[in-house]
């Protein structure tokens, strides 16, 4: 593709990241309303079509009767999908979307249409979406294989780490394969509870997180897809570099965890 864009006709349109675009400027079908561009300010009013030729769009969905987001999808906590909040006509109502929903728009499309005067998408909401849309390939999310297993027990182990999670100072976890999984093979499963040396050495503390970590356990064992699952109380002196070297940081995965649950 070849060519020069007016720039002045996409300033004077106000064109910019952020800005939203409605269903009937967009070549293919989907079932949202608006596609919120994400694409630098800088190359959406790119002079060359050569350069720019396309606009990343990222297709939002409204949640009807939702007056708060399921905070497992809040903030950009999980890597694959996100809920927030849009103005439509003046009404903040919850959307969500989805990284693999993302669609690319031929630039020129901008030339002979304009942003909605329906959506607005607050500024916050905008740097929110950005982070969690690069966060999506700087950190290594689940398996999708995995985070479904998980769900089976996600109620009673969301109460078993936050029953005392005042007293845990990090939670690792360790997941062979770290992969997706076919129908009859099996993840192994460890975590540990990462304890300050002082609670560790409390033996009324250190009794219940032991209690706890046999809970977590409980539950981890009833999901079928994971093999003998094993969680553990630790220090955190006790632990090298080398040894966490097998581990993620588990408190990244907010929505699998601490994450309020549904």
């Amino acid at each position: 593709m070849s060519g020069i864009v007016d720039r002045n006709t996409l300033i004077a349109a106000d064109w910019a990241q952020g800005a939203i675009i409605d269903r009937e400027h967009v070549d293919q079908y989907h079932p949202a309303e608006y596609f919120v561009i994400l694409r630098q300010t800088c190359d959406i009013l790119n002079g060359s079509l050569s350069a720019e030729p396309t606009v990343e769009l990222l297709p939002i969905i409204l949640k009807p009767g939702r007056n708060k987001p399921d905070k497992n999808l809040a903030n950009g906590f999980n890597p694959r999908k996100i809920e927030f909040q849009v103005a439509i006509k003046g009404q903040p109502k919850w959307h969500s979307a989805e990284i693999p929903a993302l669609i690319l728009l031929p630039r020129e499309r901008l030339l002979t249409s304009a942003p909605s005067v329906d959506a607005i998408l607050p500024p916050a909401t905008l740097n929110g979406l950005l982070n969690w849309r690069i966060a999506r390939y700087t950190r290594t999310a689940f398996p999708e294989a995995f985070e479904k297993s998980w769900e089976k027990q996600k109620e009673n182990l969301f109460n078993a780490i936050t029953a005392q999670d005042d007293l845990i100072d990090s939670m690792l976890i360790s997941l062979d394969p770290f992969d997706e999984i076919t129908e009859g093979d099996y993840y192994e499963v460890e975590i540990i509870l990462l304890i300050k040396p002082q609670i560790f050495a409390d033996p009324i503390h250190s009794e219940t997180l032991r209690k706890i970590s046999e809970e977590i356990q409980t539950h981890l064992t009833a999901i079928p897809e994971f093999a003998e699952p094993n969680c553990a109380v630790l220090s955190l002196d006790s632990m090298t570099l080398w040894d966490r070297r097998k581990f993620v940081d588990f408190s990244r995965y907010d929505y699998l965890s601490f994450g309020e649950a549904d």
